[in-house]
C-alpha cells in the first residue's frame, strides 16, 4: 500500500533565514534575516501584504512572537532587540535594549548611588538601575554628535550631557526629557561637563579652548563670562567644597579659578608636556589628581601648587581618573584595557582591573566607596568590587578564582597566569564580557558568566574538581 506524502508550502525569502516563529494561532510565521523580518501566510506561502519590519541596521539573528501573539521581538548583529506591535507592525512598544552600540565615552554614578548614567558615541544617554544592570527608562535621545560627557546634579534631579555637535543638553531624571533648549555657546566639540556642588553652577570644556560656566536657573552663560584656557578643555571639575573650578587643558596646564568668577585662585600648574585628559579632586579639596597624554598620573597640593606624587603603570594615555569617597583611593582607567587602583595616601600601586576588551574611556566610584564604575570602547559598562580588587593579589598565589581575576588576556585569547601559564581560553567573540572577580557586573549587548567556588581546581590537580554522585 503506497504512503501519500504531505505536499509542503515552500516560501521563498530575500536571503538566509537566520530564525522563524509562529504566532501562537499559527496564522503568522516571520521570518529573520538581513536587516529585516518578513512575515508569512503558512497556509498559501504567501507574504502577507505591508507586513515587513524594517528597522535594525545589521543581520536579524531572532525572531519571535510573545505568548499572547500581540508583540513581536527581534535580535539582532547592530547590539539591540526590537519590540514591535504584532497587528500594526509598528515599533514602539519598547525602545531598542538594552546596550550600547559604540563607544561609552563616560559614566557617572548618582549621588544616593541608585543608578548610573552613560553617554555613548551612538549619540545617547542611558541610565541604568546600579544593582540589577537594567535600563530605568528608554535612552535619552536628541543629540546629533557622539555624546563625550556626563554628570548628575548633586540633588539628583538633572543630568548635564556634552556633544561633539557643539551643544550641552540638561535632562530631567524624572521625566527623562530635555529641559528647555540646548546651551549652544560653544563653538566646537563639548567635551566634558560638571555641576558645582550648589547646583547652582554648570561648567562645560570644549575644543574651542573655552570653559563655559552656565546659570543654571536661566540656562544662560552666567554674566562674569568665559574662562579661557591654553589649549583644548578635555577637564573640568568643582572643589567638592564649591570654592574652586579647575579646567585641564590639552596644553598640559591645569587653571584653578574661584568659583562664581573668573578670577584665578592661583598660578596654573604645569601638569604635563601633553595633554591633560582628566582632574579630580579629593574629597577634603586639598589635593587635586590630573592624568592625560604622558600615561602618569600627578597628585597635587591644591594651596601651594607642590606635587606629591607621580603614579606611574599605565603604559596608554589615561582618560580619566577619581578619587574614593573617602579619600584613600585613586582609580585611573587608560587606553591600555586597564584600570589601577592606587593607594591616596602613600601613591603606590595596590590593584590592576583586566576585562574591558578596548580603551577605557571613564571611571567613578559609587558614593559608599564599595564599587568602581567603568565604560570603554568595548561599548560595555563593567562593576568592580573594591574589597575583592584589594585582596586579589594576595590570593592569587593560592586561590584559583583570584588567579582567573588577575590574569593577564593576550592576543590568542587566553588568559595568562604571572608566570605565563595558558589558565583559560576564551571564544573571540566574548572576550572583554567575562564576568571574573573583582568584576561584578557587565551592562552591554553579551555576557559570559563564570561562577566558581572553592571546588575549582587548576594544573595537575584539575581532577579534584570532579564529585561522585549517588
Amino acid at each position: 500500500m503506497a504512503t501519500l506524502q504531505p505536499t509542503p508550502t515552500v516560501i521563498t525569502t530575500q536571503g538566509t533565514v537566520a530564525s522563524l516563529s509562529f504566532s501562537p494561532e499559527v496564522s503568522r510565521l516571520m521570518t529573520a534575516g538581513r536587516q529585516n523580518i518578513q512575515s508569512w501566510d503558512p497556509q498559501t506561502g504567501r507574504e502577507l501584504p505591508d507586513s515587513s519590519l524594517a528597522g535594525h541596521s545589521d543581520y536579524v539573528r531572532s525572531v519571535t512572537f510573545s505568548p499572547d501573539g500581540l508583540s513581536v521581538a527581534s535580535g539582532s548583529q547592530d547590539h539591540t532587540v526590537r519590540i514591535w506591535d504584532a497587528a500594526s507592525g509598528v515599533e514602539g512598544v519598547a525602545e531598542p535594549l538594552p546596550a550600547h552600540s559604540d563607544a561609552v565615552s563616560a559614566v557617572a554614578v548618582s549621588s544616593a548611588g541608585t543608578f548610573i548614567v552613560s553617554g555613548s558615541g551612538d549619540r545617547s544617554v542611558r541610565i541604568w538601575d546600579i544593582s540589577t544592570g537594567e535600563p530605568t527608562s528608554q535612552p535619552l535621545l536628541g543629540h546629533t554628535g557622539s555624546v563625550f560627557g556626563v554628570a548628575i546634579s548633586p540633588d539628583g534631579r538633572l543630568i548635564a550631557s556634552a556633544s561633539k555637535d557643539h551643544s550641552v543638553r540638561l535632562w530631567d531624571v524624572k521625566t527623562c526629557q530635555l529641559i528647555g533648549e540646548p546651551l549652544v555657546d560653544h563653538y566646537n566639540e563639548v567635551n566634558v561637563v560638571s555641576f558645582s556642588p550648589d547646583a547652582r553652577w554648570l561648567a562645560s570644556g570644549s575644543d574651542d579652548k573655552t570653559t563655559r560656566v552656565w546659570d543654571i536657573a536661566t540656562r544662560q552663560v552666567a554674566p562674569f563670562g568665559v574662562l579661557r584656557c591654553a589649549g583644548v578643555v578635555l577637564a573640568v571639575e568643582f572643589s567638592p567644597d564649591g570654592r574652586t573650578l579647575a579646567t585641564g587643558d590639552f596644553s598640559g596646564w591645569v587653571h584653578l579659578w574661584r568659583s562664581g568668577t573668573s578670577e584665578q585662585a592661583r598660578a596654573p600648574l604645569r601638569a604635563s608636556s601633553s595633554g591633560i585628559r582628566s582632574i579630580t579632586f579629593s574629597p577634603d579639596s586639598k589635593r587635586l589628581a590630573s592624568g592625560g597624554e604622558d600615561f602618569t598620573v600627578y597628585v597635587w597640593d591644591v594651596a601651594d601648587g607642590n606635587r606629591i606624587f607621580k603614579l606611574e603603570g599605565h603604559d596608554q594615555t589615561i582618560r580619566s581618573i577619581a578619587y574614593s569617597p573617602d579619600g584613600l583611593y585613586i582609580v585611573s582607567a587608560s587606553r591600555d584595557k586597564s584600570l589601577r587602583l592606587w593607594d591616596a595616601t602613600e601613591g603606590t600601586i595596590l590593584a590592576t582591573l583586566l576585562g574591558h576588551s578596548n580603551r577605557v574611556r571613564s571611571v567613578a566610584f559609587t558614593p559608599d566607596g564599595q564599587s568602581i564604575i567603568s565604560g570603554g570602547d568595548d561599548t560595555t559598562l563593567h562593576s568592580w568590587d573594591v574589597v575583592a580588587a584589594l585582596s586579589m593579589k594576595s590570593k592569587a598565589e593560592h586561590d584559583p578564582l583570584a588567579r582567573l581575576g588577575s590574569a593577564i588576556p593576550n592576543e590568542n585569547g587566553w588568559l595568562v597566569g604571572s608566570a605565563g601559564e595558558l589558565l583559560l581560553w576564551l571564544p573571540g567573540d566574548y572576550r572583554g564580557y567575562t564576568l571574573l572577580p573583582p568584576c561584578t557586573m557587565i551592562i552591554g549587548s553579551r555576557r559570559v558568566v563564570l561562577a566558581a567556588n572553592e571546588g575549582l581546581h587548576w594544573g595537575k590537580n584539575w581532577t579534584a574538581c570532579w564529585r561522585n554522585r549517588v
